[in-house]
């Protein structure tokens, strides 16, 4: 199967109009990104909630390694099994060394994040600049840092995957992708559908890594699927005390308790089954890449800084010369409306209403800007004459 041309032969070069803005607008954000991210991390260490996320993990990770309090630990799987076998290197090291550990690895995983992607939009120089400052001007890179959660090296993985030369390698990153399966499940999707050998590895290691655990703690398939069952009520609980961007609240508003939790699911799985054929169509890598990391926050529950997943957006409306857009994507995501929202939504009931359907409406309106760049993206046709991506 012809593999879909990467972005660095379908981007034009930068005007000299855009060029112009290039400086002004890396000064301007770089400012604003250093102050945002240094803000994050004070507030979350103020509120003594420092690696909150990466504690969630150490807990149940602690009874598993114990033969005898394994079973506790499957007792509610949130996660599944390999992220915490993923995680043993580090936790072997013990809390105190952990902590510090994974807080100076997951700023080095941002960076790495920013120049994977650089290198899949094949920006230039003064490009990537630009893009260094958009990206730390993103709320989700702050407050991922500070709380330790494992979506950081979830995305830095499929970076890497995608940046991979062989199926072999690509494989590999794949499994550690799955460090937050919640994420990269439209990936995966995406490849069994194709019969990509690129997922056989990280399936063989996911299902290996869960009949080692059950195996491990003397459970068998019937304690598991309670396991998963109490793991799923236990994110439908943190879904509603929390702000989700994820669809289900808002469909179980808008269907008003009709036909109860199964047709919410239903509806939400359907809709995203009709984003995931757009997404298909996208025949740019990038781009269908952001699509599918967007449309995977919907069915689940997933919080603000899961939004990181965006990034590679902003990448590519830089590289299609859309540096005003790259700068008008990036400002829904840098904090600016929760702050806003923080201080006034009590006094005025109406943005507490918006607020709840406002990353939502965010991420539609950043899937269909990605899909309509993507359909302006000139595909060289067999016979060399250029034509619209369908």
């Amino acid at each position: 199967m012809p593999q879909p041309p990467r972005t660095s032969e379908l981007s034009p070069d930068v005007s000299p109009r855009s060029e112009k803005w290039i400086l002004p607008a890396t000064i301007f954000f770089g400012l604003y990104a250093v102050c945002r991210t240094f803000y994050s991390i004070y507030s979350l260490y103020r509120d003594s909630i420092l690696a909150h996320d990466l504690r969630v993990q150490y807990e149940p990770w602690l009874l598993l390694i114990h033969r005898d309090t394994a079973a506790s630990a499957l007792h509610t799987l949130t996660y599944l099994p390999h992220t915490w076998i993923l995680l043993t290197p580090l936790y072997a090291l013990g809390w105190s060394t952990a902590e510090s550990l994974w807080f100076v690895i997951n700023f080095l995983l941002h960076l790495y994040i920013w120049h994977g992607i650089s290198n899949l939009a094949c920006l230039r120089r003064d490009q990537r600049w630009l893009f260094l400052s958009l990206y730390f001007s993103l709320e989700s890179v702050g407050l991922t840092i500070a709380l330790g959660n494992p979506v950081v090296a979830c995305m830095a993985a499929t970076v890497a995957a995608y940046s991979a030369s062989t199926p072999g390698r690509s494989g590999i990153f794949l499994a550690l992708a799955a460090i937050k399966h919640s994420i990269v499940y439209p990936v995966y999707f995406k490849l069994l559908l194709e019969r990509s050998k690129k997922v056989l590895f990280p399936i063989v290691f996911i299902g290996a890594s869960l009949l080692a655990a059950m195996w491990w703690a003397r459970i068998g398939p019937a304690d598991l699927l309670a396991g998963l069952h109490n793991g799923t009520a236990q994110v439908n609980i943190w879904m509603h005390e929390t702000q989700s961007v994820s669809l289900v609240p808002v469909a179980e508003k808008l269907l008003g308790g009709i036909g109860g939790p199964a047709l919410v699911q239903a509806v939400v799985w359907s809709l995203w089954g009709v984003l995931f054929w757009i997404t298909m169509k996208i025949r740019d890598n990038l781009g269908q890449l952001v699509a599918l990391l967007l449309i995977g926050l919907l069915p689940m529950h997933h919080r603000s800084y899961d939004l990181i997943v965006a990034a590679p957006l902003v990448a590519f409306l830089i590289r299609r010369d859309c540096l005003l857009a790259a700068c008008l994507v990036t400002l829904p995501l840098c904090g600016l409306w929760d702050t806003f929202c923080h201080h006034f939504q009590k006094q005025h009931p109406f943005l507490a209403a918006c607020n709840q359907v406002y990353y939502q409406v965010v991420i539609f309106t950043l899937f269909s800007i990605t899909v309509a760049v993507s359909r302006k993206i000139q595909i060289p046709s067999a016979g060399g004459v250029t034509s619209p991506a369908p």
